[in-house]
């Protein structure tokens, strides 16, 4: 990566890269890629990937879909409904359902795992808590829960938050030195949620002030 720093205003639309070659592996993920890598061969047919917000939970989910088939449903968990179900699974037979943390039916859970499995489907399930502590009351979806594959992200060296910055700032089309880089992985929470909100930010200053990402954009968005 070169010193020099620039932002032109293309017209080139944000569009986060969410292809298997995209993402980024390490030692935080690596077990959920290799089950996604795994399928068709998994030893149940529901697999469970919990992590805190921008952990790659999205990104998996479309790794997940790419290798099942393009008509794969990805849909958010407050938006299924029991008189959907069928139709969601016979697309391809396997379903991914996000943030089954924030809310969902429990009976509709229950229908969504068991029809993916008597349609010989997978189910892909991400969140952010652990599915041990979403408190699940029904007995038959718990036991069902407990038996999954389930998986933590959790979060990864500055090796990786490295990777995991230039990556967001490439799929934005935008540059940054090395210096502002290591200024940037000095200072910032180490959280995926503050990675994110801190290159939006930058990126906002840096269209604004027809530059690039530098050290004093980044002071202006982490405060220092």
């Amino acid at each position: 990566m070169t010193t020099s720093q620039f932002s032109l205003d293309l017209g080139i639309g944000f569009r986060e890269a969410f292809t298997r070659e995209d993402f980024l592996v390490t030692s935080s993920n690596e077990v959920a890629v290799k089950w996604i890598d795994a399928l068709p061969d998994w030893p149940c047919h529901c697999l469970i990937v919990y992590g805190t917000d921008g952990c790659g939970k999205t990104h998996l989910a479309h790794i997940f879909k790419d290798k099942i088939g393009f008509n794969t449903p990805i849909i958010s968990a407050s938006s299924l409904q029991e008189e959907n179900i069928p139709k969601l699974v016979s697309l391809s037979g396997s379903v991914a359902i996000e943030e089954v943390d924030i809310g969902v039916s429990e009976d509709n859970l229950l229908h969504l795992y068991n029809f993916t499995r008597e349609n010989k489907g997978f189910l892909f399930i991400t969140s952010r808590k652990n599915p041990l502590q979403w408190g699940i009351k029904l007995a038959d979806l718990r036991s069902r829960i407990a038996g999954s594959l389930i998986v933590e992200i959790s979060f990864p060296d500055d090796d990786f938050l490295k990777a995991l910055i230039v990556k967001m700032i490439l799929d934005r089309h935008l540059t940054i030195s090395e210096e502002a880089l290591e200024f940037m992985i000095k200072n910032i929470e180490r959280s995926f949620k503050e990675v994110r909100r801190v290159v939006i930010e930058a990126d906002k200053l840096s269209l604004s002030e027809h530059k690039g990402i530098t050290i004093p954009i980044l002071r202006k968005v982490l405060g220092k």
